[in-house]
């Protein structure tokens, strides 16, 4: 079996053993995953203010929409526009 690459996690006993593979193995290719490596980003954008509020706001938003889906062709769409723009934005 030929193996060009190994795709592991980012953690560092990963690389540790990446850089001891790579001196007996020196045609393999030795990556961290990107996937992980993103989800590990957006982990840490998630955990700042800013971030956090935008998606609370978006949830308030989802929740809204679905709660209220039945009650769409009875709305005035000025008025429905008005409480989205009140309820994302937070106007007064």
């Amino acid at each position: 079996m030929k193996i060009s690459a190994v795709i592991t996690d980012n953690a560092s006993t990963m690389t540790a053993a990446w850089r001891i593979l790579k001196q007996e193995y020196k045609h393999i290719i030795f990556m961290g995953c990107t996937a992980h490596g993103l989800n590990l980003l957006v982990g840490d954008i998630m955990q700042l203010d800013w971030a956090m509020k935008i998606f609370s706001n978006a949830k308030k938003l989802l929740n809204f929409l679905k709660n209220i889906l039945f009650q769409v062709p009875f709305l005035n769409v000025t008025k429905l526009l008005y409480i989205i723009k009140k309820l994302v934005l937070n106007y007064q």
